[in-house]
């Protein structure tokens, strides 16, 4: 219930002003950046997420990573960009990092950008044994479905049918991949 968020909300505030421990207090940002996002208050999760990872440096990867989820999520997709770039460069962070380069080009995906298709063919590329993979292949089956339905109209069936073919043929991987 939100009630029982905004309580929860309520005590991390209290417990941030009184905490003197550093790694104690990164703790309870992270917690915050939970709660913030459970209700919706996306610049307050990325905020206290960014605080987490500034006050104890043992939280920094998974903080920017929650900053980055919270950042697609809200569909700020130039910061999930950056906190991919970072989560990148560091080394350990490379399933973070493709986690997150999975969300943000399925995000893309679902607003219809024209760069989706390339951001999940390159996952798929670089990432061939994520446990994710048949998601990037289904989203990309789903593109292909849509395109035939456009082709099919604008362009003529050959077109629409190779869409078809692909989305099918997409498909079929997933389906037998015992890992997706």
């Amino acid at each position: 219930e939100e009630g029982g968020w905004k309580l929860a909300e309520s005590l991390l505030e209290q417990a941030a002003s009184a905490c003197e421990d550093p790694r104690q207090l990164g703790l309870v940002y992270m917690r915050q950046g939970t709660v913030a996002l459970r209700l919706g208050a996306y610049e307050k999760a990325v905020g206290a997420f960014d605080a987490a990872a500034k006050t104890w440096t043992g939280l920094e990867t998974e903080a920017q990573f929650n900053a980055g989820l919270t950042s697609v999520r809200q569909g700020n997709l130039r910061r999930a960009q950056t906190d991919l770039a970072a989560l990148s460069a560091k080394g350990g962070a490379e399933a973070l990092a493709a986690e997150l380069e999975l969300e943000i080009a399925l995000r893309r995906a679902s607003d219809g950008h024209s760069q989706a298709v390339e951001m999940l063919q390159a996952f798929v590329r670089k990432h061939p044994g994520h446990a994710r993979l048949g998601d990037a292949r289904v989203a990309l089956a789903e593109i292909c479905v849509k395109d035939a339905a456009l082709s099919q109209d604008m362009v003529g069936s050959q077109q629409a049918k190779a869409l078809r073919v692909r989305a099918a043929a997409l498909l079929q991987t997933v389906a037998n991949d015992q890992q997706s």
